[in-house]
């Protein structure tokens, strides 16, 4: 029980964070036509200074938005739409690297992994503000490589990776999720600290 009520939690957070994106959408298609309008005014009023500014002010809106991180598939596309608004107010560097040919595991685990991994990357996240995604296929198996930067070791603190949150109950059930699913894949996951990076990689055999 403990388990679904976390999950629908999950589902309802990622709805939210969707209908976010739908009605930024939604408001550039409503005001496209008279921000391109106010430029094509400025440009032929010989007004080109004003023209640039206003492309640049939309350009660096449009930076901030979803369409900025579209990776190419749509399952993963749709778990970072659930976390894109934390990682830009918390002005994250965000990498996507996306060899995906098929994912070999049901759509839901996948994205329990991923939803899991990501957040913990967010909330570890060092001053360098950077989360690396980098997710494949290779040889026989199916690979998730996610690398955030840290600011001091994790496991020289924390070798277990003991949750350090309030409600341990809660926020402990993440990695065993993690766990749990691999084990019915017969995956292998791995932690490592690097040049101030803490790096996760999971391998589950195609």
């Amino acid at each position: 029980m403990q388990k679904n009520m976390l999950e629908l939690k999950n589902q309802e957070n990622l709805y939210k964070e969707n209908q976010k994106s739908i009605q930024e959408l939604n408001k550039w298609k409503h005001d496209i036509k008279h921000i391109l309008n106010t430029i094509r005014h400025n440009i032929n009023n010989n007004n080109l200074n004003e023209a640039k500014h206003i492309i640049d002010k939309y350009n660096n809106i449009l930076d901030t938005n979803l369409l900025n991180f579209q990776s190419g598939n749509e399952l993963l596309d749709y778990i970072i739409a659930s976390k894109i608004h934390q990682i830009k107010n918390l002005d994250i560097h965000l990498v996507i690297i996306n060899n995906i040919n098929e994912i070999p595991i049901s759509h839901t685990h996948f994205s329990i992994i991923i939803g899991n991994l990501l957040e913990n990357a967010i909330e570890n996240c060092g001053e360098s503000k950077e989360i690396i995604i980098d997710i494949g296929n290779m040889s026989t198996y199916f690979y998730i490589k996610i690398i955030n930067s840290i600011n001091t070791s994790i496991l020289d603190n924390n070798p277990h990776l003991l949750t350090t949150k309030h409600d341990k109950k809660i926020h402990g059930i993440g990695l065993n999720n993690i766990y749990f699913i691999l084990n019915k894949y017969s995956g292998k996951i791995s932690f490592n600290d690097q040049d101030n990076h803490f790096i996760v990689r999971i391998l589950i055999p195609t």
